[in-house]
């Protein structure tokens, strides 16, 4: 795992990431990890396309940056050369790091928002969420709000209703009505596993999160665990 010797922490695969967020009770799309191209089109042929492909790495955080990912993938065709280009990409930017294959994973359905949900700690408050949207949205808009946590009953509903852009997520201008009920399951589901990991989790980053219209539920599209390492367990 990637360790980082000042901090004593660790960052989980992305594969890792979803297996414990799904134990947890946390909905997740088909994935899996390919360790070939002819394993990756059997996955995807599984699953159904389009199909998304990622660098599966502990050492790559930031798979974007380095050309690490491949959205849309429509056919065997597509999904070969995305191995090829994933893997050449990578090779080039990161010849250090070590590589497990691809990621594997089915394309969220279309249409939705994009949403995040972060968490931190705090050296005086311990652990912090933050929820708000997702994708462009967050760099510009910053809309974003904030509990320490665990969340009392009721703070999840409150947290999404305190957005500037809570409108978008409530039906303005004719979009569907988001699937609120799902999203508050999700905070609240995100809360009691930092609580039951408290001594481990250091941070966690799931962005973009999908959220389809009321009943369609929401998704963690990327999920990024840091943990302390075992010498620094203690809460």
């Amino acid at each position: 795992p990637a360790l980082s010797p000042a901090a004593s922490t660790r960052s989980l695969s992305e594969a890792e990431a979803k297996q414990q967020l799904e134990a947890a009770g946390i909905r997740m799309l088909p994935r899996a990890v390919a360790g070939s191209a002819d394993e990756a089109v059997s996955l995807a042929a599984a699953m159904g396309y389009p199909v998304v492909a990622k660098i599966a790495s502990e050492d790559i955080v930031h798979k974007s940056d380095i050309g690490g990912v491949k959205v849309g993938l429509q056919n065997e065709g597509q999904l070969k050369q995305a191995w090829q280009d994933i893997l050449d990409s990578v090779r080039r930017h990161r010849p250090d790091a070590r590589i497990d294959g691809l990621l594997i994973e089915k394309m969220a359905p279309q249409g939705g928002l994009e949403l995040m949900i972060g968490v931190t700690r705090d050296p005086v408050f311990g652990h912090v969420l933050t929820f708000g949207m997702g994708g462009i949205y967050v760099e510009i808009l910053r809309d974003v709000t904030r509990r320490t946590l665990p969340l009392p009953s009721g703070a999840a509903k409150a947290m999404i209703r305190e957005m500037r852009c809570f409108a978008l997520l409530d039906g303005a201008r004719g979009r569907p009505r988001a699937d609120l009920a799902a999203l508050e399951d999700l905070l609240e589901r995100m809360s009691d596993f930092v609580v039951q990991n408290a001594s481990r989790i250091e941070e966690m980053d799931l962005n973009p999160v999908w959220i389809g219209a009321a009943g369609e539920g929401v998704l963690p599209l990327d999920a990024v665990i840091i943990e302390r390492a075992e010498q620094g367990a203690s809460a």
